[in-house]
C-alpha cells in the first residue's frame, strides 16, 4: 500500500533522481550488452 507521507519526505526528490540515475544505467548496461553481442557475432 501506498502512503503519501512518503511522497512528502525531505528526501523524496532525492529518492526519486536516484531511482531514476539507476533505471538510465540499467538500460546503457543492456545496450552496451548488446552492442557487444552484435560485435562479437560479425566475425
Amino acid at each position: 500500500m501506498h502512503h503519501i507521507a512518503d511522497d512528502l519526505s525531505e528526501t523524496w526528490i532525492e529518492d526519486w533522481a536516484g531511482a531514476g540515475v539507476a533505471e538510465i544505467e540499467n538500460y546503457l548496461a543492456k545496450h552496451a550488452a548488446f552492442l557487444l553481442f552484435l560485435e562479437s557475432n560479425k566475425a
